[in-house]
C-alpha cells in the first residue's frame, strides 16, 4: 500500500509538471510568438489604386444634360446662409462638370506650415513632453502599467500630398456641399516609449518587467472629406468638419523589447495589439461618420463685447473720479 501511495504521488507530480510545461508552451507558442498575418502589399496597392480611380471618376449626375446640371447647381446655394448668386457660382465652379483638381498650390502651403510646426515642436521637446503627458493621463487607475516615458519622437521629413479634389453634394437633393480629396503620405513618423509591466500580487509592485515599444508609420493613403457647418446663432459657432472615408490604407511597423537581461524582441502579439488599437483610435475619431472640427471665430463686434468694454470704461472713470 505504501508503494502504491508513493507511486501515485510521483505519478501525479510528473503529470502536473507536464501540464505546467504544456500550458507555458501553448501560451508562448500561440499567444506571444504566433506569426502575424503577412502584410499583403499587393492588396494595399490595389486598394490605393481603387481609391485613386474612384476620385478620378466624375460625378454620376454629370451624365445628365448641361441644362439639367445647371438647374441642379442653382439649387445648391438657395438657403439662408448663402450670399452669392447661383449664376455667379455656376460660372466659377459647376459641381457636376468640374474636373478634379491637383491642389499643387495647396501642397506647397501645407509643406511650409508643416515645416514650421516641426520646428516649433522640436524646440525644448515641446511635442515629446506633451505626448508623454497625454499617455500618462489617468495612469493612477492603471494597475498593470507603470509611468510611460517617451524616449524618442520623430515627426518625419516628408509631406502629405493632396490631389484629385472634387466638390460634391453631401446628400442627394441637399443644398450643402462637401470637398473630397485624396491624401497620400510616405514618411517615417516614429515614437519610442518605455514603461514597466507591474505584478501587484501578493503585494504592490511585487515584480516589474521592462517594456520598450517603437511605433513607426510608413505610409497613409485615404480620402478626406471637408464640409462646412453654418452657425445657428450665439450658441454654436460655424465649423469646418474633417473626416476620412472608411476605405483607407495605413502601414505601421512595431518593434518591441521585453525584459531586462533575457530580452524578448519583436513579439508578434504585441505588434497585432498595437496595430489594432491605433486603427481603432483613428476610426473612432476621424473616420466617417465621426469627424474632427475646426471652429471659425466670429470676427465681428457684438453687443456683448461692446457692453463689456463700456462697463470697463465706466468702472475706470468711477475709479478716477474717486
Amino acid at each position: 500500500m505504501g508503494l502504491l501511495i508513493q507511486w501515485s504521488f510521483t505519478q501525479g507530480f510528473i503529470l502536473g509538471q507536464l501540464l505546467t510545461v504544456s500550458v507555458i508552451y501553448v501560451f508562448l507558442r500561440f499567444f506571444l510568438f504566433c506569426n502575424p498575418p503577412p502584410q499583403d502589399l499587393a492588396k494595399d496597392e490595389e486598394k490605393i489604386e481603387a481609391i485613386k480611380s474612384q476620385q478620378t471618376i466624375s460625378s454620376p449626375s454629370s451624365s445628365a444634360g448641361t441644362a439639367n446640371a445647371s438647374d441642379n447647381a442653382r439649387h445648391y446655394f438657395q438657403d439662408a446662409h448663402s450670399t452669392l448668386k447661383s449664376e455667379f457660382l455656376d460660372s466659377l465652379y459647376n459641381v457636376n462638370e468640374h474636373e478634379p483638381e491637383s491642389l499643387d498650390w495647396f501642397n506647397v502651403l501645407i509643406a511650409q506650415a508643416l515645416t514650421q510646426f516641426r520646428h516649433d515642436a522640436s524646440s525644448n521637446n515641446v511635442a515629446l513632453r506633451k505626448l508623454e503627458a497625454v499617455l500618462n493621463k489617468g495612469t493612477q487607475d492603471r494597475t498593470m502599467v507603470d509611468h510611460i516615458y517617451v524616449k524618442n519622437l520623430s515627426l518625419g521629413r516628408g509631406f502629405p500630398v493632396f490631389s484629385h479634389c472634387r466638390v460634391l453634394r453631401r446628400e442627394q437633393g441637399s443644398s450643402q456641399l462637401r470637398a473630397e480629396m485624396l491624401v497620400s503620405l510616405k514618411d517615417n513618423l516614429t515614437c519610442t516609449v518605455e514603461t514597466k509591466l507591474l505584478l501587484n500580487f501578493p503585494k504592490p509592485s511585487f515584480a516589474t518587467l521592462p517594456l520598450s515599444i517603437t511605433i513607426s508609420m510608413r505610409r497613409f493613403v485615404g480620402k478626406m472629406m471637408i464640409h462646412f457647418s453654418p452657425s445657428n446663432g450665439a450658441d454654436q459657432p460655424a465649423y469646418f468638419n474633417f473626416s476620412f472615408d472608411p476605405d483607407f490604407v495605413i502601414s505601421l511597423e512595431v518593434n518591441s523589447l521585453i525584459g531586462a537581461r533575457s530580452k524578448l524582441q519583436d513579439i508578434p502579439k504585441i505588434t497585432q495589439l498595437i496595430d489594432s488599437r491605433v486603427r481603432q483610435w483613428f476610426i473612432a475619431r476621424c473616420v466617417s461618420p465621426q469627424f474632427q472640427q475646426i471652429a471659425i471665430p466670429n470676427l465681428w463686434p457684438t453687443s456683448a463685447k461692446e457692453g463689456h468694454a463700456r462697463s470697463q470704461t465706466t468702472n475706470s472713470d468711477v475709479h478716477c473720479n474717486m
